[in-house]
């Protein structure tokens, strides 16, 4: 709760003080949002919705930051309702962009879980706390 809460906060503005770190973290950000947006457009040319990359990169930005909020569980169902949303231009019907919202998201617990695992390794191995043999 609280405490923890507090502590986020404070982390924030510790950050937000030194900016170096801010520009590093901003720099950062920019191939993560643009491989991001791959990754959104290989779904979409899999379920055959003729949005370009830089149709992509205008939209997922802006979506990710509406599907983080905290709505729902995960964003379920925000997710899945802003693909059907803004994938009708495109033809898209809507079980197609709920498909494709729900393939995004398995790729993005994929991704955590690979990412996890690698933290979890890299981290017993700095700690000594996995035997090596």
């Amino acid at each position: 709760g609280g405490a923890a809460g507090a502590g986020f906060v404070e982390a924030c503005r510790a950050m937000g003080r030194d900016r170096a770190t801010v520009k590093v973290v901003t720099l950062l950000a920019f191939p993560f949002a643009l491989i991001n947006a791959l990754v959104v457009w290989i779904v979409l040319i899999a379920y055959d919705i003729g949005m370009s990359y830089p149709e992509v990169l205008a939209v997922i930005p802006a979506a990710d930051t509406l599907i983080s909020l905290p709505i729902t569980v995960s964003g379920l169902g925000v997710r899945e309702g802003l693909f059907v949303y803004v994938l009708a231009p495109w033809g898209a019907d809507e079980a197609v962009a709920v498909a494709a919202g729900f393939t995004r998201w398995t790729g993005e617990l994929g991704r955590a879980l690979a990412g996890g695992l690698l933290l979890m390794v890299g981290a017993g191995r700095a700690s000594g706390s996995y035997s090596q043999e």
